[in-house]
């Protein structure tokens, strides 16, 4: 298969919401590079033909030790649009491609970000608030990393806690703590250490990222962290996710 007829696997699979039967491995992409150039053609599409608006970006696979598990040294990348946030709840039977869930820390922009911004224009033109983002897959298997970063990076399901506070100092977003219940258990547990070390690094990166594919950041958009928590497949029950001294958020997943 050419780079254009995996896109468009990939799109129309999103349009429909149907998902798309799984790309032979021997057909799928192998790097980062031809991965991005996918995505920018699913992206294109989006925009263009469903008059979708780019209002922020996603970071993932952002722990080091799953980035050294795939020989890989950046996290992956991917645009979000306004069709990507969600509130109330979710069904599995609706939504067959969600994947995971995930906690983590939303900022959103009170300025423009200029290309080439360091850690203190991060930090003194943003907010931040607790977050929620159930990945969405186009395929009906989840893929690598690579086949992640293809589709879209799985964007499709946000929340976020709608009360945000200005963003802290590099040393105080990395004691950020968090939890995720599934039916009033805790299942899974996470530190802001986690994300590619302190979430200012994603939003570094995102920054570059944006830059490189997509246009700046303007103010009022979004970045999300990636994932404080190892994420977890999803199931159904009542879920609610903590980050102490950011709040929480709570939705339902049924069949």
């Amino acid at each position: 298969m050419t780079n254009e007829q995996i896109a468009q696997k990939v799109y129309e699979a999103y349009e429909t919401g149907q998902l798309a039967e799984d790309i032979p491995a021997e057909l799928r992409v192998k790097t980062m590079e031809e991965a991005y150039v996918i995505q920018q053609m699913c992206v294109k599409q989006k925009l263009e033909k469903l008059g979708e608006k780019i209002i922020g970006a996603k970071v993932g696979a952002t722990n080091k030790n799953l980035l050294a598990a795939n020989n890989l040294v950046y996290p992956f990348f991917a645009p979000l649009t306004e069709q990507d946030l969600f509130t109330g709840n979710l069904s599995l039977s609706e939504k067959p491609g969600l994947t995971l869930v995930e906690l983590e820390i939303l900022f959103r922009f009170t300025k423009d970000i200029s290309p080439e911004a360091d850690e203190k224009e991060i930090i003194e033109n943003s907010e931040i608030t607790l977050a929620v983002e159930v990945p969405t897959r186009r395929t009906k298997s989840p893929g690598s990393i690579v086949d992640t970063t293809c589709d879209i990076g799985y964007a499709g399901h946000v929340m976020y806690f709608d009360k945000f506070i200005p963003t802290l100092s590099l040393e105080e977003m990395a004691q950020f703590k968090g939890r995720v219940y599934l039916n009033d258990e805790v299942i899974v547990q996470g530190a802001s250490t986690d994300v590619y070390g302190n979430p200012i690094n994603t939003v570094l990166y995102a920054n570059q990222m944006m830059n490189q594919l997509y246009g700046s950041f303007k103010k009022g958009m979004i970045v999300m962290s990636g994932s404080l928590t190892a994420p977890q497949p999803i199931q159904k029950g009542s879920y609610r996710l903590v980050i102490d001294g950011l709040g929480e958020a709570t939705f339902d997943v049924t069949e």
